[in-house]
């Protein structure tokens, strides 16, 4: 897999900081979590069955850690992209050595109902985003 260009990577995380979060339930989003996903490694774009598999993988593993985990998704704010994701109520360390080995650029840590875009694979600081509840969006299907 390629690696990216210092354009791409900025227009990547340029991306990731408009990222809403689109959920089938508006309420069970307390403590502190996670949002990881499994799609799109590096940010090169998978096949939708490519992106399926690794998503099923990843919600196996979660379910053999028993941690808790809710399913939203990742989105464009005009919905044009979206990326399977889950919410995960793991520490924030697990959960960056996990989007390691994912091979994610990032992951979306939330703290005190506070969204922050923390890096993983990509150089950069950690980017405070407002409030989560901000970014939420529920599925009206």
């Amino acid at each position: 897999m390629r690696n990216v260009s210092q354009g791409q990577a900025q227009s990547l995380w340029q991306l990731y900081a408009s990222t809403c979060f689109v959920a089938s339930q508006g309420s069970g989003w307390g403590g502190d979590f996670t949002i990881i996903t499994a799609c799109n490694p590096r940010g090169q774009l998978l096949s939708a069955g490519a992106n399926r598999i690794r998503d099923r993988q990843l919600q196996h593993r979660l379910q053999q850690w028993r941690v808790a985990h809710l399913r939203l998704v990742g989105a464009a704010p005009d919905l044009s992209h979206q990326e399977a994701s889950w919410a995960v109520w793991i520490d924030e360390r697990q959960a960056l050595a996990l989007a390691v080995e994912l091979e994610q650029n990032a992951i979306y840590c939330v703290s005190d109902g506070q969204l922050w875009l923390q890096p993983c694979l990509m150089a950069g600081e950690r980017l405070a985003l407002g409030h989560f509840r901000d970014r939420l969006r529920l599925d009206e299907h």
